[in-house]
C-alpha cells in the first residue's frame, strides 16, 4: 500500500518551470494537498 509520505515524495519530484527560474517548491506543496490522489488516500484511511 502506498504511503502518504510516499506520495508526496513522488510530487515533490515533479519538474515545476518559472518564467525567472526560480524554484516553484511551495506549488508542489499546494498541489498534492489538492490532488485528488491525495483525497482518495485519506478517504480510504479514514473509514
Amino acid at each position: 500500500m502506498e504511503t502518504i509520505d510516499s506520495m508526496a515524495l513522488e510530487f515533490s519530484k515533479k519538474k515545476y518551470s518559472s518564467k525567472h527560474d526560480e524554484r516553484l517548491d511551495i506549488m508542489k506543496c499546494m498541489d498534492f494537498y489538492n490532488s485528488k490522489e491525495l483525497e482518495a488516500k485519506v478517504r480510504m484511511l479514514v473509514k
